[in-house]
Formats: C-alpha cells, sequence, structure tokens
C-alpha cells in the first residue's frame, strides 16, 4: 500500500493489517458462510481522537474480518489508544430469521 503524494513529507503512516486467508469459510455454532475481504475497515471502525470504535458488521461472511486488526489496534491500545467494542450484542446470532424469510448467504 502505497501513500498518495500529498501525504509524502507529513508525517503519515501507513500500516498494513495481518494477513487472513479470505477463501476459509467463516463458521459459528448456527450458521457458515464464505470468507469476504478486508477492503473497507471503514465499516467496521470509527477512530475518533484516541479512540477506535469496533463496530458490527451486518454479514455472515465479515463476521470474523476484525481478525486482521487485531494485532494493530492491540499495539494501539497498549500505547495508550482507548478500543471500544460495539460488535455484538449477546443474542445477534445473524441467523436466517434475522434477515427475513429469504435464506441469506452473504
Amino acid at each position: 500500500m502505497s501513500c498518495s503524494p500529498g501525504c509524502l513529507g507529513q508525517g503519515v503512516t501507513v500500516r498494513q493489517p495481518d494477513v487472513i486467508n479470505h477463501s476459509a469459510r467463516v463458521r459459528t455454532l448456527s450458521w457458515f458462510s464464505g470468507g469476504f475481504c478486508i477492503a473497507c475497515p471503514r465499516d467496521g471502525y470509527l477512530v475518533i481522537a484516541d479512540e477506535i470504535i469496533e463496530t458490527p458488521m451486518c454479514w455472515r461472511s465479515r463476521y470474523f474480518e476484525g481478525d486482521a486488526y487485531r494485532s494493530l489496534f492491540k499495539e494501539y491500545f497498549r500505547a495508550g489508544v482507548r478500543w471500544s467494542s460495539a460488535a455484538w450484542e449477546p443474542g445477534t446470532l445473524l441467523l436466517i430469521l434475522s434477515f427475513g424469510a429469504r435464506p441469506f448467504s452473504g
């Protein structure tokens, strides 16, 4: 990954998430799905000042997407950044009933 020319010399550090296997099936006790990718971290994380807020993913295929960012977040947390998770409430199981009458395989 590279930085745009406007970032050069501005003290911007570009970090990469960990490599994960996107072809692996994503599985919980209640369902399974194909994997996805980690192309859009803004979908699952909100950064405000010194806090990272982890948000829930609505696609089963993205349920474990945050695993690619865990080592970065842990490093930032040890350095004093706050890390809040609003990722999953108890009972948020992403069952077929959660999506209406049609089965959803995404």
